[in-house]
């Protein structure tokens, strides 16, 4: 198992949302699910944006600077997940299984300035982790890994597979 800048628990993102994007969130959730009960499309929103104004499912600049990365190598890639999704992913609990995951090599990839990944959340999973495991910091921010860092990192994870396969 690799985990790079995992995602591991939409509660604790839940929890930390102020109680007005919580309030807006939810309203816009029970729309889209009613939307979808009548029969009609589902509800889209930017994965990404430059406009700090717009809802989207990731904020911040790494989070635009990687969707438009896509340009490069998918030129049709369209920036728009369901807001479904995004519900989704806070009921998302990933972290919650890791110790269920038994005694197969997992490595975890963290990114030293992770600005979207709490590293408590990561390394509190890491420490239900079964062995064997290793935990490995790379530079840079929560895309680092997938973007500039992506030669390390991939050399890194195949040298790891090949030892642990």
């Amino acid at each position: 198992m690799v985990a790079m800048t995992p995602f591991i628990s939409g509660f604790f993102y839940r929890q930390h949302l102020p109680d007005k994007v919580k309030t807006f969130l939810f309203q816009q959730f029970h729309a889209d699910r009613l939307r979808r009960v009548k029969g009609e499309k589902p509800a889209m929103i930017p994965v990404a944006s430059d406009d700090k104004s717009q809802f989207t499912a990731f904020s911040g600049r790494g989070a635009w600077d990687f969707m438009q990365s896509f340009k490069d190598y998918a030129p049709t890639y369209q920036n728009a997940v369901t807001l479904r999704s995004l519900e989704m992913q806070l009921e998302y609990e990933p972290g919650y299984y890791v110790q269920d995951i038994g005694s197969i090599p997992k490595l975890f990839i963290l990114a030293k300035k992770d600005e979207v990944i709490p590293e408590q959340l990561i390394l509190a999973a890491y420490e239900k982790a079964s062995e064997p495991k290793e935990l490995v910091y790379v530079d840079g921010y929560h895309f680092s890994p997938y973007m500039e860092e992506l030669d390390r990192v991939s050399e890194l994870t195949v040298d790891w597979l090949k030892g642990n396969l």
